[in-house]
């Protein structure tokens, strides 16, 4: 997997160095690496120089192309010779919106099973996605997010969660309630670490029931997102069941010493 992130990053650096001698020309274009756009930057007339060099850059760009079409065969030779155990953590990371195989086999590939960690909140620190504390004098101040574990990991769950935000109308709305209390950067983090913890339920795992406070930050009463229920009503005295609301596992946001969170609520019923 790490092959491939090294591939990936290379293209886009010969990419970049090739587009860069276009646009001295002012030639650049946006579909400049399709068949078309290769067609029209073989004909431009360029200097001796600057035509060896990009001469030189396509040659190398299609190795790496090869290359990047070698790594996702064997991956996938790799994933269908995989035990019975990783096959249902597929299954379960196929299920999530926005998950595709660059997520999965990088989630795999750094994390190996879900069942290493005794909870969701583990995993995500593991991963580095979890928000830092600072403690002196009995104050105790929010940080940032850790950054521990795998970089690569961190950075293919904020694509996957950019996705998430694009494709999901529910998703769409939490992020965009975030954003405007903490700002963008902060709002995509923390569906990232939603996903990361949709992500790290095992298959065989039975569900627990969690609530989450609403991040509109009322006290009165606990609510959940908008793609979750929590299947009991969280006021006093208000223990009625109400199954209608039960569904699997969704995100909820939770407000805990003024930071947002994102966690992934177990909302009644085994995971599927």
């Amino acid at each position: 997997m790490r092959r491939r992130v090294y591939v990936r990053a290379r293209q886009t650096s010969i990419k970049n160095r090739i587009r860069h001698v276009a646009a001295e020309y002012n030639a650049d274009r946006k579909e400049l690496f399709t068949s078309e756009g290769l067609k029209y930057l073989r004909g431009l007339k360029l200097d001796p120089v600057d035509r060896w060099l990009v001469q030189r850059l396509l040659r190398e760009l299609k190795l790496y192309r090869d290359d990047l079409k070698a790594v996702d065969r064997q991956l996938a030779a790799f994933a269908r010779t995989a035990p019975a155990a990783e096959a249902g953590h597929r299954a379960l990371l196929n299920s999530i919106p926005a998950v595709g195989p660059v997520t999965r086999e990088a989630f795999l590939a750094e994390v190996a099973g879900p069942e290493r960690f005794g909870s969701q909140k583990k995993l995500t620190s593991y991963v580095g996605l979890a928000p830092g504390q600072r403690e002196s004098a009995g104050k105790r101040h929010d940080l940032g997010i850790t950054h521990s574990g795998s970089p690569i990991l961190r950075w293919v769950l904020h694509q996957a969660a950019w996705q998430l935000v694009r494709r999901s109308s529910p998703w769409r709305l939490t992020f965009e309630r975030l954003a405007l209390r903490r700002g963008k950067k902060k709002a995509i983090t923390a569906i990232a670490e939603a996903a990361v913890s949709d992500a790290g339920r095992h298959p065989q795992r039975t569900a627990v029931p969690r609530t989450a406070v609403s991040d509109t930050g009322d006290s009165g009463g606990r609510l959940t997102s908008p793609c979750c229920g929590s299947g009991r009503s969280s006021r006093p005295g208000g223990a009625t069941e109400r199954p209608e609301l039960k569904r699997n596992a969704s995100a909820c946001v939770a407000r805990t010493h003024g930071t947002i969170r994102m966690r992934s609520a177990w909302c009644g019923g085994a995971a599927t």
